[in-house]
């Protein structure tokens, strides 16, 4: 018999994405035939291994060098320092504000 699941049908199936009749049939197919059993487990198998392989693979490439973390640090640390000195200057309006009450104002 060479009428096997494709792997994708069987990602498919893993993955609950089937409709119901599309999963029924592969359903019925894996209980007669040993090579698309094996490879289901082959994919159960590889599977978490995969999505490890390629979460690592995500961070690695979005997390900075470690050179560039104490830099980064240091301009948080001065943002936070500016910013207090910044809000004991800044004026209780900003310029050209109209006042409460007045055309267009709030």
């Amino acid at each position: 018999m060479n009428d096997h699941q494709s792997q994708r049908q069987l990602l498919a199936y893993f993955d609950d994405e089937l409709p119901e009749a599309e999963k029924q049939t592969v359903e019925h197919h894996l209980r007669s035939c040993d090579h698309c059993k094996a490879e289901l487990d082959s994919l159960r198998r590889a599977l978490p291994e995969i999505l490890d392989a390629l979460r690592e693979s995500l961070l690695e490439e979005n997390s900075p060098a470690p050179k560039q973390w104490k830099p980064f640090d240091e301009l948080l640390q001065e943002a936070g320092e500016s910013g207090q000195n910044a809000q004991a200057t800044r004026p209780s309006k900003p310029p050209g504000a109209r006042p409460k009450g007045s055309p267009n104002g709030q």
